[in-house]
């Protein structure tokens, strides 16, 4: 029986499985003040986005293929995309000049962002607790 999951697929997966592990280093460095801040945040939001990526894009294909039901997939889908969408919101809050604006982007693009941020590991916990399809 054929793979139903392209090669792509896969190298995206050792990818983010990569960029969770080079995240989840880099927070563990600048908690222990190896490195600074700005580096440690860089490495650790570097693993959150390509996880976010990957979510948005792969787990339907995945649920497409009927290794996981439509509605992990259009979760994971949803999921992905709010981290992506509160992140571009709130870099958008970065450039605008007027404050009040700049506040308004920073908290809708935070509880955006938040959403996929907290839901990513249940939708992850769920995705073992109902396993893959034979």
């Amino acid at each position: 029986m054929a793979d139903p999951i392209p090669a792509s697929a896969t190298i995206g997966r050792v990818l983010v499985a990569m960029a969770s592990v080079a995240g989840a280093l880099g927070s563990f460095l600048l908690v222990t003040h190896v490195i600074g801040f700005v580096p440690g945040t860089a490495l650790a939001m570097a693993g959150l986005v390509a996880q976010a990526i990957w979510l948005a894009l792969v787990p339907r294909r995945i649920a497409r293929a009927g290794l996981i039901t439509r509605r992990m997939g259009r979760v994971a889908t949803w999921l992905g995309w709010a981290f992506l969408g509160g992140l571009a919101i709130v870099l958008a809050g970065f450039a605008d000049p007027v404050p009040t604006l700049r506040w308004a982007l920073f908290i809708a693009g935070g509880v955006v962002g938040l959403l996929g941020w907290v839901g990513a590991p249940i939708w992850y916990l769920l995705l073992g607790v109902t396993g893959l399809r034979p």
